[in-house]
């Protein structure tokens, strides 16, 4: 990701690494408790103790999705972000490249190259 500062850009990397870490603990979970109830389907039906046991999966689903939507939301952010960074260094090359090439100092050719190297 291009940024003002190396350190931007890793403090965003080791943010979104976390946001989606924690997702996949949060699946992991999810799976487990998920894969537990259905070991135990028999006995369920048997006994008509649905209700607990869907109660333990609602309480970790709902810990899931608040960690796919926190997760979500950083990438958005982080890919917005990445997205206004590029627009703002292409309109600096745009405004500084045509400020050279009025004052001669560089050529259309040339800045029509930086262009393309940047995109």
């Amino acid at each position: 990701m291009p940024c003002g500062t190396a350190g931007c850009g890793d403090y965003l990397k080791i943010f979104c690494f976390k946001s989606g870490f924690d997702l996949k603990e949060r699946q992991s979970e999810f799976f487990g408790k998920l894969y537990e109830l259905l070991s135990h389907i028999q006995q369920i039906k048997i006994h008509s103790i649905g209700k607990p046991f869907l109660c333990r999966l609602n309480t970790v689903f709902e810990r899931l999705m608040s960690s796919a939507f926190k997760y979500q939301k950083i990438t958005y952010l982080f890919s917005g972000l990445d997205s206004f960074i590029l627009t703002l260094a292409q309109i600096f090359l745009f405004l500084f490249g045509g400020l050279q090439v009025i004052q001669g100092k560089l050529s259309v050719g040339n800045l029509q190259l930086y262009l393309v190297i940047l995109d």
